[in-house]
């Protein structure tokens, strides 16, 4: 079972992934550091807020986790400043506003997990993905 640092870790390799594709058209994009709850990714050139999500379990169950509450709250896709949120499952990112995101994960149950949280479930292959875009794993 993945531990928090490892599960930090293989995040923090999909952000630099996410970011490098990113920075092929937007040389100035940065991923932002520190503690910070928003997103992970600015992109100055447009003004554009991403997030990315790390889902490992995905590629062998074709389903992505997103979470909708922390600690007994609203959070995640509904409290996102994000203009974009990116799932790396495997070597594709999967791209998507969190608006439609939200559309997706009405009438889904809450799954609890840890920490009083909730995430909803959704089939890879029923999200109305913007793009789906293969990674380049030599990179970041």
């Amino acid at each position: 079972m993945p531990d928090f640092d490892s599960d930090l870790a293989d995040g923090h390799r999909a952000e630099a992934l996410v970011l490098s594709l990113i920075q092929k058209k937007y040389p100035k994009a940065y991923r932002v550091e520190g503690e910070f709850k928003q997103y992970d990714i600015f992109v100055p050139e447009n003004g554009f807020r991403i997030e990315v999500k790390h889902d490992r379990y995905a590629p062998a169950n074709g389903r992505i986790a997103v979470e909708v509450m922390y600690d007994g709250k609203q959070s995640g896709v509904y409290t996102t400043t994000a203009h974009r949120w990116v799932f790396v499952v495997g070597k594709r990112s999967y791209w998507i506003d969190p608006s439609k995101l939200c559309i997706a994960i009405q009438g889904k149950s809450i799954i609890p997990t840890s920490g009083n949280s909730g995430v909803v479930l959704l089939e890879l292959s029923k999200v109305p993905w913007e793009s789906t875009i293969q990674l380049d794993e030599g990179k970041g």
